[in-house]
This record gives C-alpha cells, sequence and structure tokens, in this order.
C-alpha cells in the first residue's frame, strides 16, 4: 500500500482572515476617499458654473471645522436651505433703490459690471422701470443626449365619427366600464323621483366624468358605440334634460368638455398629446427640460378669435403650451395674445410683479412696458380691444400669488369672457397701462372653490403621473 502524500503546507486560518480584513479596509478607505474627491470636484464645478456677480453660495457655518470636511454650502430652497436666492436678493436690492417712489410693476434687475453680464447695456442713471427687465439670450449650449419623453399625437380630427369601421372589435368590459354612467344618471333619476337628498348620486357622477376624461381604453370605435355622443348621451347631462334632476354647473361643464374634446377627435386621454417633451444634458452637464408643440399633430387650434369659441368655463390645461394647441390663448409664454390691427383676444393673469389687482369678475391687468413716445406692441392689442370692445378670454396660472384665491392649484384655466371697461396710465415714461376688465354676465361662476373646483383631484393626479416621467 503506497504511502500517501504530504500534506501541503496551509497558511494560518486567523493569518489569512486579518489580511482579508486589512485589505478590505484599505480598499474601503480608499473607496471613501474617491467619492469624497469626487464629490468636492462636484460641488467646485456647480458653485463656479452656478456663480454669479453678487456669490450666490456661502458657507453655512463659518467657524466649522476645515481640517478633513467641506464646509457646507446653502441655497434658498432643496437641500440648501437657509440662503435666499440670487434672483431674490437682486430684486431686493433693486427695490431698495427705488423705495421712496412708487412702483406699479417688478423693478428692472441691477445689473452690476461683471463678466458674465458684459453683453447687458446696464444704464446706471436710469429711472426705476415698472415692468420686468428683457431676458437676455444665452449663447452657446450643446446639447447632449437628447431625449424625447412623450411626444403624443393621436388625434382623429372631427370626420371621425362618420368614419367608424362597426365591425371593429372592442372590450365588452370597457364599453361597460364607459357606460356605466347612465347607470349613475338613472340612479339620480329615481333618488329624484323619490324624493331622496341628491349630494350623493349628483357627486357620484362628478366623480365619473373627471375619472373618464383619462380612460386609457378610449378608442373611436368604442366612444362611438357606447353611444355618448349621441343626442341620449352626454347632451342629457350638459342641457340638463333629465326629468327630475338639476345639474350643477360644474358637472354641466364636464359633460360639455368631455363632449366636445371626443367629439373633435381628441379621444387620447393624455395631458401633453401633441407635446413634444425633451430631457438631456446642455452645456457643463446641466440638466434642461423643454416642451414644444408637434409640428405633425393634426389637432392644433388657432386661438386667433374674439370670443369662446369652443372652449368651456373651467378648462384646464397643465401648460400654457398646452392652452396654445387648444386655440384658448395663442402665446407659450406672453400674457397678451392678439393680432396687430385687431387688437388682444385673450390674457393670462399671472405672478410676475406688476400691479396686477385680481377680485374674480373684476381685473385691474397691466399692459407691458414700451417707451415714453409709444406703447409696447401688447399694450397696443389691449388698447385695439378696448376701442373695439372685444371680449376677452381670460385665463388664470397658478404662478398667482398663493393668497389670491381664484388661483388654480396647478397648470391654467379658462375662467370665461371679460371686457375692458377702462384704462389708465401707470406712468408715462414706460408707457406702462392699467385695464380694468369687467366679467360678462350670464356665465357659469368661476371654478375656484367647491366640488367642481379646476384643476379636480383626477387632473392633478394624472400631471403627477406625468411629472414622475420627465423628473
Amino acid at each position: 500500500m503506497r504511502p500517501l502524500p504530504p500534506a501541503p503546507d496551509l497558511p494560518d486560518l486567523a493569518e489569512v482572515l486579518y489580511k482579508a480584513t486589512v485589505e478590505g479596509v484599505k480598499q474601503g478607505i480608499a473607496w471613501i476617499k474617491k467619492d469624497k474627491e469626487e464629490e468636492e470636484s462636484r460641488l467646485k464645478i456647480k458653485c463656479e458654473r452656478d456663480q454669479s456677480p453678487e456669490s450666490l453660495f456661502v458657507t453655512q457655518d463659518t467657524n466649522a471645522q476645515t481640517d478633513t470636511h467641506v464646509a457646507v454650502t446653502t441655497l434658498s430652497s432643496g437641500p440648501f436651505a437657509g440662503l435666499r436666492s440670487a434672483k431674490k436678493r437682486v430684486r431686493e436690492h433693486a427695490s431698495l433703490e427705488q423705495e421712496s417712489k412708487d412702483s406699479f410693476g417688478p423693478a428692472r434687475k441691477v445689473v452690476k459690471k461683471a463678466a458674465v453680464r458684459e453683453n447687458v447695456d446696464s444704464d446706471e442713471g436710469s429711472k426705476a422701470s415698472f415692468g420686468p427687465a428683457k431676458k437676455v439670450v444665452k449663447q452657446g449650449g450643446v446639447l447632449k443626449n437628447v431625449q424625447t419623453i412623450n411626444s403624443r399625437t393621436t388625434d382623429q380630427g372631427p370626420e371621425w365619427y362618420d368614419s367608424v369601421d362597426p365591425k371593429q372589435t372592442y372590450s365588452r368590459g370597457d364599453m361597460q366600464n364607459l357606460k356605466y354612467l347612465y347607470t349613475l344618471v338613472n340612479n339620480a333619476k329615481k333618488d329624484a323621483a323619490d324624493g331622496k337628498d341628491m349630494t350623493q348620486s349628483l357627486g357620484r357622477i362628478r366623480q365619473r366624468l373627471q375619472q373618464m376624461e383619462f380612460y386609457t381604453s378610449l378608442s373611436p370605435i368604442l366612444v362611438k358605440k357606447s353611444g355618448l355622443l349621441d343626442d341620449g348621451g352626454l347632451h342629457l347631462i350638459f342641457e340638463n334634460r333629465v326629468q327630475g334632476v338639476y345639474f350643477p354647473h360644474d358637472i354641466r361643464a364636464d359633460a360639455d368638455i368631455l363632449f366636445r374634446k371626443w367629439m373633435g377627435g381628441q379621444i387620447d386621454p393624455h395631458l401633453f398629446r401633441g407635446i413634444v417633451t425633451k430631457t438631456g444634458t446642455a452645456k457643463e452637464e446641466r440638466g434642461f427640460k423643454s416642451h414644444s408643440i408637434d409640428p405633425n399633430f393634426a389637432g392644433k387650434i388657432s386661438s386667433n378669435y374674439v370670443g369662446t369659441g369652443n372652449l368651456v368655463n373651467g378648462q384646464w390645461w397643465p401648460l400654457q403650451l398646452c392652452a396654445k394647441r387648444d386655440g384658448a390663448h395663442g402665446e407659450r409664454e406672453a400674457g397678451i395674445h392678439g393680432q396687430k390691427g385687431k387688437g388682444a383676444y385673450s390674457v393670462v393673469v399671472s405672478g410676475g410683479g406688476y400691479a396686477n389687482v385680481d377680485n374674480g369678475d373684476s381685473i385691474k391687468y397691466c399692459g407691458t412696458q414700451g417707451t415714453e413716445d409709444s406703447p409696447s406692441a401688447g399694450t397696443n392689442l389691449m388698447l385695439k380691444a378696448h376701442e373695439n370692445q372685444q371680449s376677452l378670454r381670460v385665463l388664470r396660472s397658478a404662478s398667482l400669488p398663493a393668497s389670491n384665491p381664484y388661483r388654480p392649484a396647478r397648470g391654467i384655466r379658462y375662467d370665461g369672457l371679460y371686457r375692458i371697461i377702462s384704462y389708465e396710465v401707470l406712468d408715462q415714461q414706460t408707457a406702462m397701462y392699467r385695464f380694468s376688465l369687467s366679467r360678462i354676465g350670464g356665465q357659469d361662476p368661476i371654478r375656484n372653490s367647491g366640488e367642481g373646483i379646476v384643476p379636480s383631484n383626477a387632473q392633478i393626479l394624472e400631471l403627477n403621473k406625468i411629472r414622475e416621467q420627465i423628473d
């Protein structure tokens, strides 16, 4: 029998564990050091990029130790809370220079002599202005990693209803879900006949209409087969033709909005239909996000008309650009829309520092800055609308101060027709006019409160879902 070979020399187990532990600790320290260096480098780049003539970043604790730690920097919001923003400090600096004068609009930003603002003409001897300064067009900026997040271009066109193939298949479950509105209306009719309180039955109809706006299973064949666009469908609600039942104005408006959208071919329930949203990385690795109307979107409606058009009081959009898409207001940012020689058609009441006064049915609305010799283009549109005594569509934006009771919680809302009854000149030097608007009678109330408040919970929920995708 052969003898067994000698056993190999094995290292001591304790020694092996010791060496492995030491090596692991060294590697961990190296990783921590590397992460720290990357974080310091990122903060340094961010400070240099965001630095303004008046330093944006300051140390939070001047007595903090600086041996192996980076001094924490703070901003006015987010994780860097604790400082006023650069914009706020500039506005405060401007207001101090004008505190002895009456201001009817936002002060121009103080432009300091600094390399980053050499392309801005500063007039140190100029007097206080009554409107926001024009935006500086930034040069450069190479876009990288551009991604289109959402480009919803589905639109059937107004002729879709007569061209639907009746032989198309559809889900019976989706059909029952859509036609459940009939059941709710019949229940309300029965409650009215029995003399019951209508609050609960009407609440169910209100909630259902708000949910139906965002049914993802919608299709032309489904909408047509449901009969909701026929005379015995949504018409019964927004025309108040259900025996014994009086539908509140908000329920009638929601049914009318739904009917007009579907009948006009807007079957796609997406809030951003026809909107191209792009995100990516710009110069210096800064993130960006932009929205635009898809040039191939067939559902875009012109805003060049006087009156309500196909809009309904309380109609709502997540972006001003979406209101432009649907023909409510023809500007993606500007507050006054119209045509030269024809006057203004619509205005957006929003924030921005103007001396606007919003009392709901009456508004004092400022034009834009002009010169001593000539009012601005927007102001001239308002003057022409007053001369023609034509109505204006008024939309309110969520950028209004939170203290404004007529401010929508999100997005932008159509609040009906107003007429300019008078105007005044607040500042001759900048040709700053302020117009008195009065809401035309006979319209449904502004939907800023109560059960029919706009935006509804369903609209806000849907917008939050989209924000999760693009933010």
